[in-house]
């Protein structure tokens, strides 16, 4: 008891009595005994988590991605063919895409945000042509 008491004033520690890890409190030296239980599902926890909490990461984001092409689509003006690259996962609060119209005489390449909450999207203008050098 002695041992206990003089370890607990310094802090956690842990004990290897035969086979058996002890993990001693602060808190008047008890001995907490789910340690093993704690320790177990804090290494496992990552492992089944999916980022979002819903269950099913991978089609939400599918979800996501369709949801911010669309609405890129939607705002595209003009003859010609479109392209959309929507970037993966997009930032914190919004969506982002390169759409490009791809006509005959030349390519137009812009940039769409989209907005994660309001489902509002926008289109810039065409980015300049790049010009030789």
């Amino acid at each position: 008891m002695l041992l206990k008491r003089r370890l607990s004033l310094a802090g956690p520690f842990f004990l290897v009595i035969g086979r058996e890890f002890l993990f001693l409190s602060p808190l008047k030296g008890r001995p907490m005994r789910c340690f093993a239980l704690c320790l177990i599902s804090l290494i496992a926890a990552p492992a089944f988590a999916d980022g979002d909490g819903d269950g099913d990461g991978d089609a939400s984001w599918e979800a996501f991605r369709k949801g911010v092409a669309n609405a890129c689509r939607a705002l595209v003006q003009g003859p010609g063919k479109t392209q959309i690259e929507v970037i993966p996962f997009g930032s914190e609060s919004y969506g982002a895409a390169l759409v490009d119209l791809v006509a005959p005489a030349e390519t137009d390449r812009m940039e769409c945000i989209h907005d994660k909450v309001t489902k509002k999207a926008e289109l810039s203008a065409p980015f300049l042509p790049k010009t030789a050098n």
